[in-house]
């Protein structure tokens, strides 16, 4: 069997029929007939190709090559193989011819899905690019529209420009002028005025017509100078340049003033406005400080709130442009008014500022400002509190050197001042010191210039702002006080209310005669803290003037506890005040004292004790008498102290005794202070009243041995010897330089010398006299001894072992210096005798008082003396008016017994250190000293300072 092999075409299909058409295939049967039908797929496009067309008909032959085959050939497993192989053929052939059209089925698909993402991206490829197209155009109108803007901003940068140029520019001129002013405190160190100043207007009533501030409108109102050099660590203090709470100023004569310090003004009101920081000076932006805070005083006159502070700054500002504008006949905005000028600003001259204020004419503290000197060497002008704060301890060492160039004493630990002025001018200067320093506890004035009205204003106001609470006006020893008659009497009550301002407690009116005349019952007001009031001219008692005076001090001085008064009238005084006075107010002083003792003393004494009924209870008052006067009592405890300074007849001394027998005086204690006259008829008057009765106490103290003769002293002995308690018998020496008064030492040797308590040497004792002084046997009852010299830079070898062994004195133990033969070089001839009476003599008592005054010793001296001190028996100790330093001070404490919190028998109970050396040390070394002692010494009493006002520590 040869197979049949049939040549595939694509799209060809064979197809095995039968011979009768339509039939199926009969495998019995003996012809079998396969007919090949080669059709074109594609018929429709019939091929023009010769190539195709031949290979077409080639194809068309071989079909035909079939041949009608018997079935005879052809086994039955042949035909179905053969069959099958045609299936499979036309299969194959049927799949061949379909590849072709699925591939190009799918690449049509794929192509027109690709042509179809093509054209969605070019579409929307057309609407970016439309975006893009609409985005330049926007962009295009932006690039206009930022070159437009960029030349606004060019145009806004130049008119900003223009406007800084307006506005920078007077703050940069401003800065030079903060510059300049403050750096011309160089120039302006003698000033008497402050620097700073700016003007506010008035209320808005007090405009024109038109709405527009008149020159006259303003009120000036100085600025503290505070700086870097005021600021206080931790302080709520502000330290910038700021309003000066003062009420200021009205201004006069104001078209001239404008003229002459406008441009002045206006620099320091932009200044204000502005801000500034210049020089280490602190102007805060007028918007971001509370400038009404604290300023009550300067509300009473204006406006002045948070509101309205910025108004009325630019209105004054406008003000001052306006002022300027009309001096350049209107040339230039008012924006830029004066600052060409400006840039050439010649400083006013400040001096003639206060002629433009109604300020009275002689005022020192202008504005509230207070004028001080920087560490630099710069004035500054600044407000009280920055003041007080940060310049008291310069102001304290201003006003001592003023105080000394003017020969007067200024105690700083006290803060006491005793000055002698010859000028108004002199005055102020110390006034403004004053005020500077305070508080000043004790002012002592003498006023050597013909004063006016403006000068006691001035002086009272500074004596208020100071604080002085003790205050004493006396006369210069060539010119008193001198007032207008036009104006005594205003001069007369500035005095008075001056006692009632302020913290005056203490008041001694002295040089000005006749004031108790001219004061008038209105001139009186009530002064509840004044406690002493003195008054040293003489005065009437009788006249109706002094009458009033004294009725004005006794009603108005509700505290009153002591009232000095002078006169001559001593009776009608007492009745005058016994009239005034009701019970409960009235306090009698049992000391009867006179410092001349004449016939008309003694006179006066007899209408006292006339007047006054005697009783013999108590010394103060006991009650009413029927005539309504007060009771004085005069018991044996009443002094008669006798003051004798000037020589009288003998006569005196017989009234005085017949007072006494007459009256029956009870003269209990007596106390006579002799000094520089013929002592006789008191010695005489003295041993003759003894001799009528003994008094139980007696007290003596015979000043001035010059004119103590050798008979006054035998009087002397028998006046000690008759009574039964010598409470204190002392003598003063001085002048031994002299042989006879040294001769006089030797009556110490007889009963004076034995009962003598107290011992004083006075001056420059001589060498040779030294040894002749008194000894262990002469004073056994000596309690004080005091040694004042006041002649000599530094005291001799001999007087310091003599003045170091009376220190060692104590019970028991009274060593000499010198034995009895040290008497050799004095009359040896011995003291009369003397009348004696029984009394014990209490041998041993140890020295209570030690007071070395006004001595100049060496460090090494005061060392020797303070360890030879007793203080287990001494009670005081003065070292007054001495060298006695602060080294010294610390030597003391270290020898005095006992450690902190262990109690030692120490009788130490008074250190006296007034007006000593210590007064140079430091302040808080003296203080840890006094409290080192305090605690050995709890109970101990340090007194320092003015010996006249002392301080009491602590």
């Amino acid at each position: 069997l040869i197979p049949l092999r049939i040549e595939h075409h694509p799209h060809t299909t064979l197809e095995v029929v039968l011979r009768s058409t339509g039939e199926k295939i009969d495998d019995t049967s003996g012809n079998t007939t396969i007919r090949l039908n080669a059709t074109s797929p594609i018929e429709a496009e019939p091929s023009n190709s010769p190539t195709q067309a031949g290979k077409d008909q080639s194809w068309v032959e071989r079909s035909r090559y079939l041949a009608h085959l018997s079935k005879s050939h052809i086994s039955p497993s042949t035909i179905g193989l053969i069959g099958r192989s045609a299936t499979t053929a036309l299969e194959s052939q049927a799949s061949l011819e379909s590849y072709p059209l699925v591939v190009m089925d799918n690449q049509v698909n794929q192509t027109t899905g690709i042509m179809t993402a093509i054209d969605q991206h070019f579409n929307n490829l057309k609407v970016e690019m439309q975006k893009i197209k609409a985005l330049k155009t926007q962009l295009v109108q932006a690039r206009k529209n930022i070159r437009q803007a960029h030349h606004q901003v060019e145009e806004k940068q130049q008119d900003m420009t223009r406007t800084q140029k307006q506005f920078l520019s007077p703050l940069a001129i401003i800065q030079n002028h903060t510059r300049a002013l403050l750096s011309k405190t160089y120039e302006l160190h003698e000033s008497s005025l402050p620097r700073l100043f700016i003007i506010l207007p008035y209320p808005e009533e007090r405009q024109d017509t038109f709405g527009r501030l008149t020159s006259d409108q303003f009120r000036l109102f100085f600025l503290c100078e505070c700086r870097k050099h005021t600021t206080t660590e931790g302080g709520d203090i502000p330290n910038e340049i700021h309003l000066s709470n003062h009420e200021g100023y009205h201004i006069s004569k104001p078209t001239e003033f404008f003229e002459k310090f406008g441009s002045y003004i206006l620099t320091v009101m932009q200044l204000f406005k502005y801000g500034i920081t210049v020089a280490g000076a602190v102007v805060p932006p007028l918007e971001e400080i509370n400038v009404v805070k604290g300023m009550d005083k300067i509300q009473k006159y204006i406006d002045l709130t948070e509101n309205t502070i910025g108004t009325m700054v630019d209105d004054s500002i406008s003000f001052l442009e306006q002022q300027q504008k009309r001096a350049t006949n209107g040339t230039g905005t008012a924006d830029q008014i004066g600052f060409d000028e400006l840039d050439d600003l010649k400083y006013p001259d400040l001096s003639c500022l206060k002629s433009y204020l109604r300020v009275r004419e002689r005022a020192y503290v202008l504005g509230g400002l207070y004028r001080i000197i920087t560490v630099e060497g710069h004035v500054k002008w600044v407000c009280a509190d920055h003041s007080q704060t940060n310049y008291r301890e310069d102001a304290i060492h201003r006003l001592g050197e003023i105080v000394k160039a003017n020969r007067g004493i200024f105690m700083k630990k006290i803060g006491a001042v005793h000055v002698g002025v010859a000028s108004s001018a002199l005055a102020g200067q110390i006034y403004d010191a004053m005020v500077k320093a305070q508080p000043i506890q004790k002012l002592v004035i003498s006023m050597g210039w013909q004063t006016t009205m403006d000068d006691l204003t001035i002086f009272t106001d500074a004596v208020t702002q100071a604080n002085v609470k003790h205050l004493e006006i006396i006369g210069s020893p060539t010119k008193e006080i001198v007032v207008d008659a036009n104006e005594g009497g205003l001069h007369d009550s500035i005095f008075i209310r001056l006692a009632s301002k302020g913290k005056i407690q203490s008041l001694h009116l002295g040089g000005i005669d006749d004031f108790s005349k001219r004061v008038s019952s209105s001139s009186w007001t009530t002064s509840q803290q004044l406690r002493v009031f003195k008054y040293s001219p003489s005065i009437n008692p009788g006249d109706g003037d002094t009458k009033s005076f004294l009725s004005g001090i006794l009603d108005n001085i509700p505290g009153l506890a002591e009232l000095q008064l002078r006169t001559s009238q001593v009776e009608s005084l007492v009745e005058l005040v016994a009239d005034k006075l009701g019970l409960p107010q009235f306090s009698v002083v049992t000391d009867l004292e006179a410092n001349c003792w004449n016939c008309g003393v003694v006179a006066s004494l007899r209408f006292i004790f006339q007047k006054i009924s005697l009783t013999s209870t108590a010394p103060n008052v006991s009650g009413e008498t029927s005539t309504g006067r007060p009771e004085v009592n005069l018991n044996s405890r009443t002094n008669l102290r006798l003051i004798i300074s000037n020589y009288e007849p003998e006569s005196f001394t017989e009234d005085l005794l017949s007072l006494h027998s007459k009256y029956d005086w009870p003269i209990g204690n007596i106390d006579v202070v002799a000094s520089n006259f013929v002592f006789y008829p008191m010695a005489r008057f003295l041993d003759e009243l003894t001799e009528m009765k003994a008094p139980k106490h007696l007290s003596l103290s015979i000043k001035g041995t010059l004119s103590v003769s050798t008979r006054d002293l035998q009087h002397m002995e028998r006046v000690v010897a008759r009574a039964q308690y010598v409470t204190k018998l002392g003598i003063h020496f001085g002048k031994l330089k002299a042989e006879a008064e040294q001769e006089k030492l030797r009556y110490l040797h007889g009963p004076i010398g034995k009962r003598l308590t107290k011992l004083v040497f006075e001056g420059d004792i001589p060498g040779p006299c030294i040894p002749a002084l008194l000894t262990k046997d002469l004073l056994p009852m000596l309690k004080s001894f005091k040694a004042v010299n006041m002649n000599l830079p530094f005291v001799s070898e001999d007087w310091i072992q003599y003045i170091v062994a009376m220190a060692s004195i104590s019970s028991g133990s009274r060593d000499t210096l010198h034995s009895r033969t040290s008497f050799q070089n004095v009359s040896s001839t011995p003291p009369p005798e003397s009348t004696t009476s029984t009394y014990s003599l209490r041998e041993g008592t140890p020295l209570k008082k030690f007071k070395i005054n006004s001595n100049r010793l060496q460090p090494k001296d005061w060392v020797t003396l303070i360890k030879a001190l007793d203080f287990m028996t001494l009670e005081s100790i003065s070292f007054q008016n001495s060298s006695f330093s602060l080294e010294q001070l610390g030597v003391l404490v270290d020898h005095i017994p006992g450690e902190a919190g262990k109690l030692f028998a120490v009788s130490l109970q008074s250190l006296n250190l007034t007006w000593t050396d210590i007064e140079e040390g430091d302040d808080n070394a003296v203080l840890e000293q006094f409290t080192r002692l305090k605690k050995k010494i709890p109970r101990i009493e340090i007194i320092y300072g003015d010996s006249e006002d002392p301080i009491f520590w602590p």
